[in-house]
């Protein structure tokens, strides 16, 4: 209540300000004007003795101006009169409106210009053409010193109201309607609480309250930080370390746009030796001039092209190393709220859609840039009225690139998001392709892919029929100038002002700034694009993650092992309105084991995720050795702890490298094939085709689950970890696997804190401390033999699991009898059970 009370006084300011100087401006807009205009129609009366409607002519008359004028104040004051009337309709209005009224503003300035350049080819020549008569004004200086200047005065007031016309309504579109409603809405309330005492009740609940607005999101801040300035000079910014390669490259652009930029003016020259002079040495030497003006803009295309495409691949490696490095630095709950396929996308499509634009447009742009300049500087000299005439244009040619860039930056993002979502489906079923093909299902993975590709073929022609918009306007802006260049030459050469020659150069240089501005259209274009790709990928490279692990500096060399959760209370970020873990305290000391038990989705795995410190907990401590977890550097933490979960993780390397995976520096052959052994590994790899160099291939698929698994414990006891974390590690295994694996851990389970989770009543009933967690608390805690006799949650998770397997020895025995009834095999018997 009281920050909308402070800030929308200043906004209802603003606009009364505004529209009080609205008001104010179109009175002194219609009294100048109109003023002007009567003073030039008596001149006009008095020396002619025809009104001006009897003799317009657009050089010289202002009746034209005027009724313009007359137009553009009434559009304003009905602005004007909306605003006041009914303010938060009437700004969404003109809001929807804008582009309109901006073009219509540049129009005016098109005619105004128009207006002025026959002016000046109407007292050219110091006389003034009326519809009956040819008058001579050389020898009356006085008239045409009172006619001429009053109608420049009228054209310069003219283009000064159009400018502060235009502020007027940026200034208007800009400001939040919802923040001046507001100001009216606090008085009604004021009003109403004057007679509160009377109201009653139910009156009472009829008042309106202030609509509070909701503060910024997460989101709308990143996308205001990323906004298209903010993403335009992120993006250049990762050209910096370039820049010696950017300013060789600028070199080559440099003298290749001037080459370019000459060449017009000599190929006019040329043909001028030719038609006019007919001189032969001059037409040589014009045409010398010209060649070696070609071959040096050809070399220096050529290296300015090499060099910028070695700058593009040295910034597309950059980008995606800077991205990959903010990717994994974020916390865990980051994946857990973002799609892999989102993550991917930005690595892949997003940064080659950035690098290519970025180094390209500045390739495009700068040369561009240069030739835009140098061909208008050769256009005034050539010929400054056809300038004046060509160059009036290219504010309504930057205004249809101006709002067509918008629209292609809006459609830009659609596309990236839509193919995020069909890659994030692609690596779904690429990932889980044995699951596919086991249900069958690769028909309906294909329609569901090819339903996302239509998602993107739906935008992606969107953005074609706005780009095809774009063309038309911008190739019928283009032919008409060319119409007028052409009309406004030809006057000029007919009249002896140009020569044919300097009409052909300045067409040609027309024509090429003409491809220069298209060009730089698809610059403003492609960088949208990439702004659009580039806000998603900045997002990232700026996020911060939601928890510092490089906040610590403890870093002892070995720690005894004792692990304290105390008054833990977690929900996890996808689900926040669902605590996982509820005030659960327990400890763990040094060189014990402890299990985890009870019902699945009580919260025995949150606790390894929060000791490895994946998350933060929103109330409690972790502490291990008396010191919280965050005051460990994040190396040493993980030094200290090593998890072996029910599914690990192998990557497509060798099993040496997957054993070695994390530890600094070289792991010697030795210690590899010592922790092998240990783990019961050393006896399979050696069997293997490549022994300890053999790949595993992505996510260990050309192994066993037990071969996986034995792996996976080898890595994480090759640290030497002081707490050892393991997650079901044996859950899924066979029987003769789970025996090997579990021999291997017993082994490891010396002289180690050990944390357990655990169904199987053979993992868990020699630890030192069994505890029971269910909806996030503990329930029991004691040895084995201590929750039997209690009779509690334990005891019932340990007779069901007996029964269960007294079922499946009873199942077992009766395949066996009806093998011997009916003479099968054991196996076919078994077979035709199952």
């Amino acid at each position: 209540m009281n920050k909308p009370n402070s800030i929308c006084p200043r906004i209802y300011l603003a606009y009364f300000s505004i529209s009080l100087f609205l008001f104010l401006f179109i009175i002194i807009d219609l009294s100048v004007t109109t003023g002007l205009f009567i003073v030039h129609y008596i001149r006009e009366v008095d020396i002619y003795g025809k009104s001006l409607f009897q003799r317009y002519s657009i050089g010289s008359a202002c009746i034209d101006v005027w009724l313009t004028s007359l137009l553009k104040i009434a559009i304003f004051g009905a602005i004007l009169f909306s605003l006041c009337a009914k303010k938060d309709v009437s700004f969404h209005r003109v809001k929807s409106i804008k582009g309109i009224l901006y073009c219509f503003i540049l129009i005016l300035d098109l005619w105004l210009f128009a207006k002025l350049l026959a002016s000046l080819e109407f007292y050219s020549d110091g006389s003034i053409i009326t519809n009956n008569s040819h008058v001579n004004t050389t020898n009356n200086n006085n008239n045409k010193s009172t006619i001429h200047p009053i109608l420049w005065t009228l054209l310069c007031w003219n283009v000064i109201t159009d400018i502060v016309y235009f502020g007027l309504l940026y200034c208007i579109v800009h400001l939040k309607p919802s923040q001046i409603g507001f100001h009216r809405r606090n008085r009604l309330n004021r009003i109403v609480n004057i007679n509160d005492s009377s109201l009653g009740e139910t009156e009472a609940l009829l008042r309106e309250e202030p609509v509070r607005e909701e503060p910024e999101t997460e989101d709308k801040k990143d996308e205001n930080v990323t906004g298209k300035l903010k993403g335009t000079i992120l993006l250049l910014s990762f050209c910096r370390p370039d820049i010696h390669y950017l300013l060789l490259a600028f070199t080559f652009l440099l003298i290749g746009a001037l080459s370019n930029t000459f060449s017009p003016f000599y190929l006019g020259q040329v043909i001028n030796h030719i038609v006019v002079t007919a001189d032969i040495t001059s037409f040589y030497y014009s045409l010398i001039i010209l060649v070696i003006i070609q071959v040096v803009s050809s070399i220096s295309t050529g290296l300015r092209g090499l060099t910028f495409s070695y700058a593009l691949a040295r910034l597309n490696i950059r980008i995606r190393s800077r991205l990959f490095q903010a990717i994994v630095k974020q916390e865990i709950g980051y994946f857990d709220e973002n799609l892999t396929g989102d993550i991917t996308s930005r690595l892949t499509s997003d940064t080659q859609q950035m690098s290519d634009q970025v180094t390209l447009n500045i390739n495009v742009f700068l040369r561009n840039v240069i030739q835009i300049i140098g061909s208008i500087v050769f256009m005034g000299i050539l010929s400054w009225k056809l300038t004046i005439a060509t160059i009036v244009a290219i504010p309504l040619t930057v205004y249809v690139y101006e709002s067509f860039g918008d629209l292609f930056k809006t459609v830009a993002k659609q596309i990236q998001d839509s193919l995020a979502l069909a890659n994030n489906v692609a690596e779904e079923v690429i990932t889980s392709m044995r699951t596919v093909r086991s249900f069958s299902n690769e028909i309906n993975e294909s329609n569901h892919y090819d339903f996302k590709l239509k998602t993107v073929f739906k935008y992606q022609v969107r953005e074609a029929i706005i780009y095809g918009a774009f063309s038309i306007i911008i190739n019928c802006i283009d032919n008409f100038l060319v119409t007028i260049t052409l009309l406004y030459g030809g006057f000029l050469v007919i009249n002896k002002e140009l020569s044919a020659g300097n009409l052909i150069s300045y067409m040609f240089y027309w024509i090429a700034l003409g491809e220069c501005l298209d060009a730089i259209g698809d610059v403003y274009t492609g960088m949208m694009q990439a702004v659009g790709a580039a806000e998603k990928v900045f997002r990232i490279i700026h996020r911060e993650p939601k928890i510092d692990h490089y906040s610590g500096e403890y870093a002892p060399a070995k720690i005894a092992g004792h692990v304290e959760f105390r008054d833990v209370t977690f929900s996890y970020p996808t689900r926040k309105d669902m605590n996982a873990l509820n005030d659960i305290s327990f400890t763990i000391q040094p060189g014990k084991t402890v299990a985890l038990v009870g019902p699945s989705g009580g919260g025995k795995s949150t606790c390894i995720n929060l000791l490895e410190r994946f998350y933060e907990p929103q109330k409690g401590a972790i502490l291990l050795d008396g010191k919280l977890i965050s005051e460990y550097t994040h190396d040493n933490l993980h030094r200290q702890l090593s998890l072996v979960s029910q599914e690990p993780v192998l990557y497509a390397r060798s099993i040496r490298d997957n054993i070695g995976y994390g530890v600094t520096g070289e792991v010697s052959i030795e210690e590899v094939k010592r922790v092998s052994q240990w783990s019961n590994a050393h006896e399979f790899v050696v069997k293997l085709p490549q022994g300890y160099n053999t790949e595993t291939g992505e996510k260990g698929t050309q192994l066993s689950g037990g071969q996986k698994q034995r792996v996976a414990i080898a890595r994480a006891i090759l640290r030497d970890p002081s707490i050892l974390l393991l997650d079901e590690a044996t859950s899924a295994l066979d029987a003769e696997s789970e025996s090997l694996v579990q021999e291997a851990l017993t082994k490891q389970m010396e002289n180690r804190s050990v944390l357990i989770i655990a169904h199987r009543l053979s993992t868990v009933e020699n630890a030192d401390s069994i505890i029971v967690i269910d909806e996030g608390r503990v329930i029991e805690e004691g040895s084995h033999t201590d929750l039997m006799e209690r009779g509690g949650l334990y005891s019932k998770l340990v007779y069901k699991q007996l029964l269960a397997g007294e079922d499946k020895r009873k199942k077992k025995e009766n395949i066996i009898r009806e093998r011997k009834d009916s003479g099968e095999d054991e196996s076919a018997a078994t077979n035709r059970k199952m």
